[in-house]
């Protein structure tokens, strides 16, 4: 393929305003967990090298880089990192590109390696937003989940963070969990609520093929209990001024997550670091490409300052992989936007539409497309329709 970046750049340039930043290591690897990490303990091997690395790549991707609008370092746990490399990658992209005045720079923040000095560290390098990954304030929970933090440091966490001065600070918490109650939900969600998060992501627990939980799976909540757990705490959530945005992302009003937001939207963005992932779109060609960096760490510093492996989404999975990605968030699906991003047209998607209006998935107004309480519940069941 000929120089993809060069090319885009050459009639769009500064046309991708997000990025995402892999950083591939963690002090234990949790048992559920099925992303690109891997166990370190509390001393990375190579974080010069792979600071080094991430570096070649922003320059790589510079021409093709606008003004940065939102910036996210997931892992792994990337508050093991000190704050003086993340400094570092954020001065390497201000100088490819520069930031949007009111850019959103999250980074993900393991109560376990979350010291005051350490958040305060985060926020004069220039993060404006902490996720922290607290699942739960149940230390009997915790343990469950291999987590290496307590339910008292995640709640020190979280005060801490809130002090600091962040613009945004989100709890993540897991639902769903081995013995859980909706009242032990329940309490979670509350004590978050009542911490002031901004910003709860809460996610059910799954387990995945190849993890350690997945050889021993424990009894989760039946169906019924899972039902009264997401009711009763989409409930306090509401109450409590939160808007249910996305499937698992509920925010009080202006504190939705807006690198989310954009990946939802079916939006571009840069993706590096070990296992990180990108889209980009050709304007010109009208062809939209992904790619996967190497996964293992050291493969990828090798690689690192050379262009991936593009892979062009073809036209007959492009419908699904849009919808999948509108589909999460509680708003109305346009047909106008769906045409923009994908170059295809609107009677493409006409049996699926049809499909889902005849059996109460979607309700259906001229531009339109909205998902039904029922839709909501049997989203795969549409999803499923578009697959080739």
């Amino acid at each position: 393929m000929p120089d993809l970046i060069s090319e885009i750049a050459g009639h769009s340039p500064g046309s991708v305003t997000s990025v995402y930043i892999h950083m591939p290591w963690c002090v234990r690897k949790c048992p559920y967990c099925d992303f690109s990490s891997f166990a370190t303990g509390r001393r990375l091997p190579m974080e010069k090298e792979y600071i080094s690395a991430l570096r070649r790549d922003i320059e790589l991707f510079a021409p093709v880089l606008g003004e940065v609008r939102t910036v996210y370092f997931g892992g792994g746990t990337p508050s093991l990192f000190s704050t003086e490399s993340i400094h570092e990658i954020l001065q390497a992209l201000s100088d490819a590109a520069g930031f949007a005045p009111d850019a959103e720079i999250s980074l993900e923040l393991n109560p376990g390696t979350g010291s005051d000095e350490k958040i305060q560290g985060c926020r004069d390098a220039g993060i404006t937003r902490l996720s922290i990954g607290v699942q739960s304030f149940s230390d009997m929970e915790l343990r469950r989940l291999g987590r290496i933090h307590s339910s008292e440091e995640a709640e020190n966490t979280v005060k801490s963070a809130l002090s600091a001065g962040f613009s945004g600070v989100n709890v993540d918490l897991m639902q769903g969990l081995p013995g859980q109650t909706a009242e032990l939900a329940a309490a979670d969600v509350r004590k978050a609520v009542s911490l002031g998060a901004q910003h709860i992501s809460w996610y059910q627990l799954t387990i995945e093929e190849g993890t350690p939980m997945a050889e021993d799976p424990p009894e989760l909540p039946d169906e019924d209990t899972l039902d009264h757990i997401n009711t009763e705490g989409t409930e306090i959530l509401r109450d409590a001024g939160f808007r249910h945005y996305e499937i698992s992302g509920f925010a009080r009003p202006g504190f939705e997550c807006r690198h989310n937001l954009n990946y939802w939207h079916f939006g571009d963005y840069i993706g590096i670091g070990a296992g990180g992932h990108g889209k980009i779109t050709d304007l010109r060609s009208r062809r939209i490409f992904r790619w996967g960096m190497p996964e293992k760490p050291d493969e990828y510093m090798r690689r690192s300052g050379t262009a991936p492996d593009f892979e062009e989404i073809g036209k007959d999975v492009l419908p699904f992989q849009y919808f999948l990605n509108t589909s999460r968030l509680d708003t109305d699906m346009s047909l106008t936007d769906f045409e923009e991003k994908t170059f295809l047209p609107r009677e493409s998607v006409s049996r699926e539409t049809a499909w889902g209006r005849e059996r109460g998935v979607l309700e259906t107004s001229g531009d339109t497309l909205r998902l039904t309480p029922f839709g909501r519940r049997y989203l795969n069941s549409w999803l499923e329709e578009f697959l080739p």
